[in-house]
């Protein structure tokens, strides 16, 4: 596409300059260094033409639509009339009106710093068009550019972010607004750089990803044609992050598998190795004959548990480790927490089947030793930590209870075979109930049972005697 040279010249000199075409194959360059103002006037729709003097907007057709395109001091551009070179911007007085300025630089297009003529009005431009003699009629919108759509987006959007119930039907494609902003920024960064690049370069051609760049001529691209390359670039963009989205995506599940293949497989492993710990500590005390004759010191019980890595991360080191000992007489738990994984794992010297402090009260009864005389020979064989009385002696109670109703069930069934016996060979059975007193041993409830009699006439006895009674007493 064809650019005029005074147009290649300003690109070149400021990056901040864009470039548009107009419909009659004109154009011009905004400047986007300068920020668009949005004044409390734009709060309102109130067209400038109809002569208000409070309105900010024009009311034209954009793209064959009505269309309220905002009049914003900061707005900018360079345009060729009648062979020079003008800048035309909006500006704001002291008394918040608009100012319409205009600056003629002449026809020298290589040098625009030489000023001609300008002026600044509240006037709408019609200065300008007063010193240009123009014999037709001229549209000041037209001339700003206020009918390219381009151009409508940029000064819509910056009275969108400050009043967007004007603007209701712009909301939907705001959000690419900004996401296409953003993009020519990076673009523009990105263009500096290689300009650094390039005017580092001592040669006069630079390659850079396959592409030939000369320094000493510079192409300048139409809107339209920048923003293909931009589509396109974003395209390739999008492509690339679904793909690195999908290669993550893929990662993750390849890990998740290798993860839950390492879980079963540790155990399978753990459950191997439990199995074949089980049966090589079997097979060492058979071979060994060690039964249970082992005692552990306290000193290298604790040892072997803080010698334990964490049941969740591993770790090892003590100073990760933080113990909590409970003692129930001859029981002891330890609580180890691991301050990493904040994870905890509990150690006893119990099986989960057998309770110490029952076993060693049960001995002592079954044994016929009092407390004290157990507690000595425990004592003298190194267990310091016993039970108190109270816990020695509750514990006695349960499995006595238990002594008491299997010796009455196994008299019982003595006793009744007796019986059984002796009715067979005609013996004379009766039942009694009686008082019983045991005053050797304690004092004794109303006591029934029965007796076996001795059928035979003994001489020097008036009665028979009996051979066999069972007791049971009465509560």
């Amino acid at each position: 596409m064809f650019t005029p040279q005074w147009s290649k010249i300003l690109l070149s000199s400021n990056t901040n300059y864009q470039l548009y075409s107009r419909i009659n194959k004109s154009y011009l360059i905004m400047d986007t260094t300068p920020v668009l103002q949005v004044l409390d006037k734009h709060s309102q729709f109130q067209d400038i033409v109809r002569g208000s003097a409070d309105g900010g907007y024009y009311h034209i057709k954009v793209d064959n639509e009505k269309t309220w395109v905002p009049i914003l001091p900061g707005y900018t551009i360079f345009t060729k009339i009648k062979n020079s070179i003008f800048q035309l911007s909006i500006n704001v007085s002291n008394d918040q009106k608009i100012m319409f300025s205009w600056i003629n630089f002449g026809e020298n297009e290589n040098d625009i710093s030489n000023i001609i003529a300008s002026n600044s009005q509240p006037d709408q431009f019609q200065s300008l068009i007063a010193y240009i003699s123009s014999n037709g009629s001229i549209s000041i919108p037209n001339l700003l550019g206020f009918n390219i759509s381009g151009i409508v987006r940029v000064l819509v959007t910056a009275v969108y972010q400050k009043y967007p119930h004007l603007y209701p039907q712009f909301q939907p494609i705001f959000k690419t607004y900004q996401v296409t902003e953003k993009t020519i920024g990076v673009v523009q960064r990105k263009a500096k750089r290689l300009r650094r690049e390039v005017e580092d370069s001592s040669s006069e051609t630079f390659t850079c990803e396959g592409l030939l760049i000369t320094t000493g001529e510079t192409k300048h691209v139409n809107y339209e044609v920048f923003m293909t390359l931009l589509i396109e670039n974003k395209q390739t963009k999008q492509l690339l992050y679904n793909a690195n989205r999908q290669i993550k995506h893929l990662r993750q599940k390849i890990d998740t598998i290798m993860h839950e293949q390492n879980k079963m497989d540790d155990n399978e492993e753990n459950e191997d190795q439990e199995e074949c710990l089980m049966a090589r500590v079997n097979k060492i005390i058979e071979e060994s004959k060690l039964r249970s004759t082992i005692l552990v010191s306290t000193e290298q019980f604790m040892y072997l548990v803080l010698q334990q890595p964490c049941g969740h991360c591993g770790e090892t080191c003590l100073i990760y480790k933080k113990t909590k000992v409970t003692t129930v007489g001859f029981g002891v738990k330890i609580l180890v927490s691991c301050q990493l994984c904040e994870t905890s794992s509990e150690y006893t010297n119990e099986s989960s089947n057998i309770n110490f402090n029952t076993c060693i009260a049960t001995a002592g009864l079954v044994g016929g030793i009092n407390r004290r005389s157990l507690q000595m020979v425990l004592a003298c064989a190194g267990i310091s930590l016993q039970l108190c009385k109270v816990s020695f002696h509750q514990r006695q109670a349960c499995t006595f209870e238990k002594i008491i109703s299997a010796a009455g069930t196994s008299a019982d069934i003595a006793l009744r075979k007796v019986i059984e016996h002796h009715k067979i060979q005609g013996k004379q059975i009766i039942p009694v109930s009686f008082d019983c007193s045991w005053s050797h041993v304690r004092n004794a409830h109303q006591a029934s049972g029965e007796m076996i009699y001795d059928g035979r006439d003994i001489d020097g006895y008036s009665y028979k005697p009996i051979i066999a009674f069972h007791i049971v007493e009465k509560p």
